[in-house]
This record gives C-alpha cells, sequence and structure tokens, in this order.
C-alpha cells in the first residue's frame, strides 16, 4: 500500500510532497496549488475516483497503483510528455530491471499492455505557460482488469512480490520526473524515447478516414511521429491529433 512515511524515506529531490489518500484526479488537486507551491511539488493519491487520460478518456484507478502529478514551470514546453515517458522508463529500468516500451506519445507497455499512462495539461497566460500539471499513473500492484480492458491494460505485479516495495518505486518515478521535467530539452531525452519506441518500424492504423495504414519511422525532437504511407508520402503526426494502433499489436489503442 502506497504511504506518504515510504514515499519520504526513499526520495532524494527537493521538493514537496503532497500525499492524499483518495483524490477525484491528482491533476486536478495540482491546478488548485499552482500558483502557491515551489516547482516539482508532486501530488501522490492511494486512490483516484475519477482519473482522465488524452481526449477526455477516464482510467480505473483502484489501490494499488501509483497516481501522481508533478508541478513544473518550464521555459521549453514542447517536450514535457515525451520528457515524461522517458523519466518513468528510468525508473522502471532502474529499480525493476524491466525494459518496458513507450508507445506514442504517452503510454507506457510491458508484455503488450498499457500499463503507464501521462496526461500533461498547462496553463497559459498571455500566451505563456504559467505552469505544466504533469500526471501519471502506473499499474504497480493493481488487481487484473476485466472486461474489455483486460485486453488492453495491464499491471506489472497484481498477483505477485515486486523486487522494491510501492513506495521505493513511486520515489524513484518523481525523482525522474523532477530531473527530466526541468531540463525536457537535455538531448538524452530525446534519445532514449526514440530507442524505447514501440512503433518504429512497425504497421499502424491511423484512426482516420481515408489513410488507414501507415509505417512509422521516426520520432521527431519536438516529439512528431513520422509516418510513411504506401504510396511513398510522409507526414508528422502531432499529440492529440490522431490515434494510433499498432498494427501488430492489435489490442493496443
Amino acid at each position: 500500500m502506497l504511504t506518504e512515511q515510504g514515499i519520504r524515506r526513499y526520495i532524494k529531490s527537493d521538493i514537496d510532497i503532497i500525499f492524499l489518500e483518495e483524490s477525484p484526479s491528482t491533476n486536478l488537486e495540482a491546478k488548485k496549488i499552482a500558483g502557491t507551491t515551489r516547482e516539482g511539488a508532486v501530488i501522490f493519491a492511494r486512490r483516484q475516483f475519477s482519473g482522465r487520460g488524452r481526449i477526455g478518456r477516464s482510467f480505473e484507478s483502484p489501490e494499488g497503483g501509483i497516481y501522481m502529478t508533478m508541478l513544473v514551470r518550464p521555459t521549453d514546453p514542447v517536450c514535457l510528455t515525451m520528457a515524461a515517458a522517458v523519466a518513468v522508463r528510468r525508473a522502471m529500468v532502474d529499480k525493476l530491471n524491466l525494459d518496458p516500451a513507450i508507445k506514442w506519445v504517452n503510454d507506457i507497455y510491458w508484455e503488450g499492455k498499457k500499463v503507464c499512462g501521462i496526461l500533461a495539461e498547462g496553463a497559459l497566460c498571455k500566451n505563456e505557460l504559467r505552469y505544466a500539471a504533469v500526471g501519471v499513473g502506473l499499474n504497480y500492484q493493481s488487481p487484473v482488469f476485466t472486461g474489455g480492458l483486460s485486453a488492453k491494460a495491464g499491471s506489472l505485479y497484481p498477483d505477485s512480490q515486486p523486487p522494491v516495495s510501492i513506495d521505493e518505486i513511486a520515489a524513484a518515478m518523481a525523482d525522474q520526473l523532477y530531473k527530466a521535467l526541468t531540463n525536457p530539452s537535455d538531448p538524452s531525452i530525446y534519445r532514449e524515447y526514440r530507442e524505447g519506441s514501440m512503433l518504429t518500424g512497425k504497421r499502424i492504423v491511423l484512426m482516420r478516414e481515408g489513410e488507414p495504414e501507415a509505417t512509422a519511422i521516426d520520432v521527431t525532437p519536438e516529439g512528431h511521429l513520422v509516418v510513411r504511407f504506401d504510396d511513398g508520402r510522409t507526414e508528422e503526426l502531432y499529440s492529440g491529433e490522431v490515434s494510433v494502433r499498432a498494427a501488430e499489436y492489435p489490442h493496443t489503442v
């Protein structure tokens, strides 16, 4: 069970920690305090009852997962989601000895199923980003998903003992997020994102009419997915523009 005491024991960064037993959404909680707290402040919740993903999708947030949001004031906000994905992957490699895949643009996959989602939201003032709330939800020891979700969503350790406690991996994620989100233009982030991409070289299905399939060939430094259509045309896809389904992984959304 995620605990504030345990997180504080393991965390190394000098950041403010807010711990909630339950919350509708840690992103919503973060927005409430955005103007009164230091950069890097992180909110953890043991459970969420209105968790949200991209395009307004809801997701299950039972106890056993890690639900957190970090507040940052980036000077270069373009690659925040990319930086967050790399940060989570780094924590999983370092603490769990896993090699998860990144699905463009904001999901982490393990053994063919989504185990982590990322949602970055911001507030503008006179066309300048005042702050960004970067939310992360990791299914660590969450129960096995049922129904339609069972083919798409997974949990790292639903019925087995993990190599480190949930508090230790949560603290490691916060440390890595703080490092990456406060310097998202670090060249290593782009390099590691490309290395971890699960779509590069794969046939994908674009969720729009007229051009159902293409081949993903790269990701740009700005986080755009570069695809090549069968007629030789290439196009950069922007975050939020389309949903992408890996044709070779029909359960991937």
